[in-house]
């Protein structure tokens, strides 16, 4: 959305290019947690999986994925939250765009939805009148 807003100046393929590794790093998460405690992937495995999957080839890099699957075996489902409560915004942000029509502002769609602080997505939809 930053992006799409033009808070990274002229259109650069190369932020964008950065912003699809992002999407890719999450989803790739997503995978390896699934995986990871239903029983098909080791600590190891999980490690590797996502060296591979990510295309990781500095050390730095593999240090950050071991760290990663570390918390990710400490926080069983964290991952995949991330992405769902993206979503699930995004689907607000629809809903008030039809509803407020013209008068949609994407500021004050924000400013909104934070003003209720750190809830659930779904107990938005009926303080924000959505549903």
């Amino acid at each position: 959305m930053m992006y799409e807003q033009g808070l990274f100046g002229e259109e650069d393929h190369n932020q964008w290019l950065g912003i699809l590794g992002g999407i890719r790093f999450r989803a790739a998460r997503i995978i390896a947690d699934m995986k990871l405690h239903n029983g098909q992937f080791s600590y190891d495995e999980c490690v590797a999986w996502m060296n591979d999957a990510l295309d990781i080839d500095t050390e730095s890099g593999r240090a950050y994925i071991k760290k990663q699957v570390r918390k990710y075996t400490m926080y069983p489902t964290m991952p995949m939250s991330y992405l769902t409560g993206k979503t699930e915004i995004l689907k607000l942000l629809e809903a008030y765009k039809a509803k407020k029509g013209s008068d949609f502002s994407l500021l004050e769609f924000h400013d909104k939805l934070l003003s209720y602080g750190s809830l659930p997505p779904a107990l938005l939809w009926d303080l924000m009148d959505l549903k």
